[in-house]
């Protein structure tokens, strides 16, 4: 008995756990509550309900009874809904996996409109919107609410759930609009646990187990059945999902789309930006001192980063600037460099949110073309600089990123040897910048960089300095 009762306690949370997240397509929406005594808040939960019930992503629970029941709380109702006992009690009662909470609150020139999806737990935030609006227009507002859980819906992590076995053969369930055809690559596997967003405590991930890949070889709408060419270490069961991944593709170069985030995982991406740079140099090569400022320069990076596996990755940069003004009139700074480093996660379970060391190899080169008996002649600093990437969301859709370097073995040299070689040298560079998540195959990225490049020929000095400001997207491939 005793024995019993500890694996009902040990197994208990994650059979629940299994449970409430393949059943993430069943929905329910709860009373909607407003702060005008209902009024709003009865038309527009009608308008969003007859939705749901023709919606693609989303089996919708009929459950009027329950809805009779929560109104009985009547003033408290909003209250009631924020309990996360009552929600366990809904989820229950009603089968679904995604609980829609929907609430309107009005200030004297606006509506605040609240859609948040919660697991039937209580316990997690599946989806989060919040919007400012004019109008309290019915027709505008459930257009707003059903557009919000239409993307909810898109992001669900598998496309079919296991629902038999027969032998290597599996039966699955189709939840979703994709259309599967025989031949089709699949993922089967198996969810752990939700990942949370450090900031904005709502899922955006699933933590799970990889259980097989196979091939669909019927599909009778709304089943299919898929095989499994090799028994897996861990066998398949019911409640198990799956995603396509598309005839012919291995998982093991492909990142299949099985999380609600896109982003982190993916393996390569290329970053193209523009550069605006001010850049300073001095210089009292000649016993006499020199210096350059008051100048701009035009340019372009290039950056292909290269993920490896989930901690290494590789990164090969470009950039190329020209003078804007005051005769800097030809290539005046390139620079080439080659990274590879290794990621520690700061958060446990959280793709995002990481810090980087890395061994880079760099080379610059300035030539600033400046006519008469400039000292600033063609200059080139090479070597090899250890750094530090990192990485963190910072709110929905926005990270926050940075790339500090600094030279450990640094090389100069000076177009044609006059000056012999530095006694000493030192190179630097600081890049802060925002990532946007502006859709699957593209983000926003705006920042800036500072460089900083020395030299010393015994008592003599060659300094080089710029701030640059970097604007660009990125495609992820």
């Amino acid at each position: 008995m005793k024995k019993a009762l500890l694996i009902s306690l040990l197994l208990g949370p994650l059979l629940s756990l299994n449970l409430y997240a393949v059943q993430l397509h069943k929905c329910f929406l709860l009373p909607i509550t407003d702060s005008i005594e209902g009024t709003i808040g009865n038309a527009l939960f009608k308008r969003i309900e007859l939705n749901l019930r023709s919606s693609t992503w989303c089996e919708y629970q009929e459950k009027p009874g329950l809805h009779k029941i929560l109104k009985k709380y009547k003033r408290k109702l909003s209250l009631a809904l924020q309990n996360s006992d009552v929600i366990r009690l809904v989820g229950k009662k009603s089968g679904a996996g995604s609980i829609i909470r929907v609430k309107l609150k009005y200030s004297h020139n606006s509506i605040t409109l609240n859609t948040d999806v919660i697991d039937s737990m209580g316990k997690e935030y599946l989806f989060r919107h919040t919007i400012e609006m004019k109008s309290d227009a019915i027709n505008n507002m459930s257009s707003t609410v059903v557009e919000q859980l239409n993307e909810y819906g898109s992001t669900l992590p598998y496309q079919f759930l296991i629902t038999d076995m027969m032998g290597q053969d599996l039966i699955g369930k189709i939840i979703s609009t994709n259309t599967f055809v025989e031949g089709d690559i699949v993922l089967v596997e198996r969810p752990v646990s939700p990942i949370r967003h450090p900031l904005l405590k709502k899922v955006v991930e699933w933590e799970t187990n990889k259980i097989a890949e196979a091939t669909v070889v019927r599909v009778n709408p709304p089943y299919l059945r898929v095989h499994i060419k090799d028994k897996p270490k861990l066998g398949p069961k019911i409640g198990d999902w799956g995603a396509l991944i598309r005839p012919g593709e291995s998982i093991k170069n492909k990142n299949v789309k099985k999380t609600y985030a896109k982003r982190y995982a993916d393996i390569f991406e290329f970053e193209g930006t523009a550069i605006i740079s001010r850049p300073y140099a001095h210089s009292n090569l000649d016993g006499t001192s020199e210096d350059l400022e008051n100048k701009f320069l035009l340019g372009g990076r290039g950056i292909g980063h290269l993920i490896i596996t989930k901690n290494i990755w590789a990164e090969l940069g470009i950039n190329h600037s020209i003078g804007l003004t005051g005769g800097l009139n030809t290539s005046a700074h390139n620079h080439l460099d080659f990274k590879t480093g290794y990621k520690f996660y700061l958060l446990k379970n959280t793709p995002g949110s990481f810090i980087s060391p890395f061994l880079s190899y760099n080379s610059d080169t300035f030539d600033y073309n400046l006519s008469g008996n400039s000292q600033f002649i063609p200059t080139t600093f090479t070597g090899l600089a250890f750094g530090v990437y990192g990485n963190h969301p910072i709110v929905q859709k926005y990270d926050l990123t940075f790339r500090l370097s600094i030279g450990a073995s640094t090389k100069v040299q000076i177009e044609g040897g006059s000056y012999g070689s530095s006694t000493s040298s030192s190179t630097s560079s600081l890049d802060i910048g925002v990532r946007h998540d502006y859709n699957r195959e593209y983000d926003i990225y705006g920042g800036f960089n500072y460089s900083k490049f020395s030299a010393k020929f015994g008592n003599d000095e060659l300094n080089y300095a710029s701030f640059n400001l970097i604007g660009g997207i990125v495609y992820i491939y």
